[in-house]
């Protein structure tokens, strides 16, 4: 039994042998923090341990290095490994939280094209976001004013092409700028919930966007109120100047004797 007991334990050490990876770290502990041949032997079980979750880790790792974005994190928890701390928690935790990430993905892709609102986007994230929820719900406030941008700057295209509302609409810009320009305050502490904290410091930070947006709705409503005010009237100015021939057309058609030819 002693001799079937050994012979488990040198294929033991042999298999953590062949795992390259592994190896250097093994014969580094074996030779520095074994004083008896029974330690070094025990040293080859949690090696093995080891390397049977390094595999799916090592997936999970390539598929975070693939995607690029959860890099940089992964590195500083990394550099913040001390012995002791399970190296495999830390991959699974990052992974969980790339998993979070992926509903972002794309808005942040897409705020990430919108150039005109890149620097604000860097400034508000590097100044105002103190973790990764904070950003992610960052993200996703940011794309829903791109999309208002492109919107707002279609609204505010056509009415000023139009003509008939170009003063209309910077007069209500100017009045809009004003009126915001210290209706908001930027949040200095955060004793307040993060997506509060989030909202008012998006809020000091888009206040002239938020001037522009009403200002472009605004003025393209009074545009389509204008579009259906001046259809009403060609409609009613057509009416009244074809009202004789058309009463002249119900008296002639009611007092029209009807036909006998079969």
């Amino acid at each position: 039994s002693r001799s079937s007991a050994a012979s488990d334990v040198y294929k033991r050490q042999a298999l953590g042998t062949l795992t390259l990876w592994r190896a250097p770290l093994l014969l580094y502990r074996v030779i520095k923090e074994s004083e008896m041949a029974q330690e070094a032997r025990m040293m080859v079980i949690p090696t093995l341990k080891g390397t049977l979750f390094d595999v799916p880790c090592l997936f999970l790792l390539g598929v975070m290095i693939v995607t690029l974005w959860r890099i940089p994190h992964l590195i500083s928890q990394i550099r913040q490994y001390r012995r002791g701390m399970n190296e495999h928690e830390i991959i699974l935790f990052e992974f969980l939280e790339w998993l979070t990430d992926i509903p972002f993905f794309i808005p942040g892709l897409i705020v990430l094209l919108a150039l005109w609102r890149l620097p604000t986007l860097i400034r508000f994230i590097h100044s105002r976001c103190k973790n990764w929820w904070q950003v992610r719900y960052a993200m996703s406030t940011i794309f829903f004013i791109v999309i208002l941008d492109i919107l707002s700057g279609f609204a505010a295209l056509v009415s000023n092409l139009s003509l008939i509302r170009t003063a209309t609409f910077f007069h209500a810009l100017k009045h809009n700028l004003k009126e915001h320009k210290y209706q908001y305050k930027l949040p200095t502490a955060e004793p307040i919930s993060s997506v509060r904290f989030i909202n008012e410091s998006a809020e000091y930070y888009f206040r002239h966007s938020t001037a522009f947006y009403l200002s472009s709705t605004t003025t393209f409503l009074l545009l389509i109120t204008d579009i259906c005010s001046l259809i009403n009237v060609v409609v009613i100015f057509l009416s009244v100047f074809h009202v004789k021939s058309f009463l002249v057309r119900i008296i002639d058609l009611f007092g029209r004797k009807p036909s006998r030819d079969l």
